[in-house]
């Protein structure tokens, strides 16, 4: 018996491949469709009946999700994975992968860091993986404020802010994400974030928003 094979589509091939054929070893696996970008009201037709889809920064919400029944399995061919609702991804069983092995330091977090160190008045005090280790931290050593991303491995940003909340109740938390879903916003707010921001908007807000949970007292001068 011949195996199924697997319709493949790449939503935005040419951030990677800048032009140059680099599919064939998909082409194996099954019928392979690239398009060298796809934008977000693109996504659904062009993921219909498909059961692999390969982003970079094309977003897979709630709702494209919830419209794409053959889809099997997500890879993100960069670091991360915030293009992707990957708690609704979860709910239906449906596998996320990103890079192995790449920016395995966290480039946001890197990111954030410098941002807020350069700014003068914050003091980067730990940099954690993924929820679980920010809860521990936090509870080895105390922090005036949290930055939170959404969308992290083994706990993530909402169930962390949870956790965080209920111990610290007035602890400031700010929440980061790379994509505006709106369901996740709602969910880490009620979770206990005081604020949000997005991050292609991080170098304009974060400080300021920092600023304004803070105690002008708790940051250098």
């Amino acid at each position: 018996m011949t195996p199924e094979r697997s319709r493949i589509v790449v939503l935005d091939g040419f951030t990677i491949a800048q032009g140059k054929d680099l599919w064939a070893p998909f082409r194996a696996m099954g019928e392979v469709v690239v398009h060298d970008r796809t934008s977000a009201d693109q996504v659904v037709e062009r993921a219909r009946d498909t059961q692999v889809v390969l982003t970079n920064k094309a977003p897979l919400t709630r709702d494209a999700l919830s419209r794409l029944p053959a889809l099997k399995y997500v890879a993100v061919i960069a670091t991360g994975y915030n293009c992707v609702d990957v708690q609704s991804a979860k709910e239906r069983g449906i596998p996320v992968s990103n890079v192995p092995e790449y920016g395995t330091a966290s480039v946001a977090q890197l990111t954030i860091a410098l941002l807020l160190e350069q700014d003068g008045r914050f003091i980067v005090a730990g940099r954690a993986r993924n929820g679980q280790e920010a809860v521990a931290l936090a509870e080895e050593t105390p922090p005036d404020a949290i930055v939170m991303d959404i969308e992290m491995p083994v706990v993530d940003g909402v169930e962390a802010t949870k956790r965080l909340r209920a111990a610290a109740p007035d602890l400031p938390i700010v929440a980061v994400s790379g994509h505006d879903y709106e369901e996740r916003v709602l969910e880490i707010r009620r979770a206990g974030a005081d604020d949000y921001v997005r991050k292609a908007r991080l170098e304009a807000e974060l400080p300021r928003v920092l600023a304004a949970l803070l105690d002008p007292s708790r940051m250098r001068r």
